[in-house]
């Protein structure tokens, strides 16, 4: 059995038993590819491809083939240093007001 996921941002393989646990990249931004910003209420992450991209199957009769596809079209954008304040991800944008067009219709 094969499980996909893509939530942490990268590529990796992992084995348990008869379960196959593929993580898939990202297409859009990868999260701290060089570990520079570890949280110390955070356990450290382990090392997967942390490149954009997305992944290709192939399926035969007897397995199923997943690969790596890296695009040259993908640009690499980190936003690692996102994560750094201990508030939370979101936490410097909660105390600003709306802009844009949007703020003039939810006043």
């Amino acid at each position: 059995m094969t499980y996909l996921c893509g939530h942490l941002h990268e590529m990796n393989e992992l084995q348990w038993r008869d379960l196959r646990q593929v993580w898939a990249p990202s297409t859009a931004f990868i999260m701290d590819a060089a570990n520079r910003f570890v949280r110390p209420d955070r356990p450290p992450r382990e090392p997967g491809i942390k490149r954009p991209g997305f992944l290709g199957h192939t399926f035969t009769p007897h397995e199923h083939i997943v690969e790596f596809v890296e695009s040259t079209a993908f640009l690499i954008v980190d936003l690692g240093n996102w994560s750094t304040d201990p508030r939370g991800f979101h936490a410097r944008y909660a105390d600003q007001p709306w802009r844009g067009h949007l703020s003039t219709q939810l006043a």
